[in-house]
């Protein structure tokens, strides 16, 4: 969970040291009137080095155990083969899948297995402690490239938005690789599942100064997350001339194992926010 984002009319608020600025509809004056927000939250699952070989490919989970010291040599050598190849594959991955996002971008290539990119917008009233509009839409999504050759499946963003209700929001972002490459995964173990994916909540509150202007503070973190990859959010905003600038990251959640994506678990629906 990040922390909150406060942001009133005439005093830029701050993301960790970031100007976060609305869009005055009505200006600081004598009678304040409403300040529109217009912010972005995108996400990338990317591949982080993946390290210690071997101990984080965690050959037993997807090879399993060596056979018994009295087994035939066939067995032996059999076993010994597989994990060389599952411990290859995993080691490759740093050569063809390694990402390392500098920021909240869309790139090409993409620089991450899945992006997403959330709007978030919504208009803060003086005296009101929730929005009196608000809009979760979805801008964009991408799969990023799969050994330069194949183009990985980015589902549609899962929405759920209550912002002038609860003045909460939520978003389930996933994706899966091409069904191409997914034989590459098969040789070692079946795979049952193929998607990873995150889950955003987040809440809005509108807050007024005591001059009686209009602010916000925007809170929001992943709930729930595949254990591989990484996951990253970043906060973005759009200003006055309607360009688009980065604020921050908001969170990282460091990857796991490589061998949690035999064992992905299900997605979950965005549910209510």
């Amino acid at each position: 969970m990040f922390g909150a984002l406060a942001i009133a009319c005439g005093s830029p608020g701050e993301q960790r040291g970031v100007e976060a600025p609305g869009v005055d509809r009505g200006g600081c004056d004598a009678q304040p009137r409403a300040l529109t927000f217009v912010h972005q939250i995108r996400t990338k699952m990317f591949i982080d080095e993946v390290k210690p070989i071997p101990a984080a490919c965690n050959v037993e989970a997807i090879i399993g155990p060596a056979p018994d010291p009295t087994a035939p040599a066939e067995a032996h050598e059999a076993w010994g083969a597989r994990v060389a190849a599952y411990t290859a594959f995993c080691w490759s991955t740093n050569k063809t899948m390694f990402d390392q996002p500098p920021d909240g971008a869309l790139r090409s290539p993409l620089d991450a297995r899945i992006f997403a990119n959330v709007g978030v917008a919504f208009t803060c009233e003086p005296g009101r402690d929730k929005p009196t509009w608000g809009n979760v839409t979805e801008i964009a999504r991408a799969g990023g490239t799969e050994l330069k050759l194949f183009q990985g499946i980015a589902n549609p963003i899962a929405i759920a938005n209550d912002l002038t209700g609860s003045g909460r929001y939520a978003f389930v972002s996933s994706g899966k690789p091409s069904p191409k490459i997914e034989l590459a995964f098969d040789l070692h173990r079946y795979r049952s599942n193929t998607e990873i994916w995150h889950r955003w909540a987040g809440s809005v509150a509108c807050i007024t100064d005591p001059a009686g202007n209009p602010g916000a503070r925007l809170r929001g973190g992943f709930t729930r997350t595949t254990p591989f990859p990484s996951h990253r959010a970043y906060l973005w905003a759009t200003d006055r001339q309607g360009r688009d600038r980065e604020l921050g990251v908001l969170q990282t959640i460091a990857q796991r194992e490589f061998s949690n994506l035999w064992f992905l678990p299900n997605k979950p629906a965005v549910g209510s926010p």
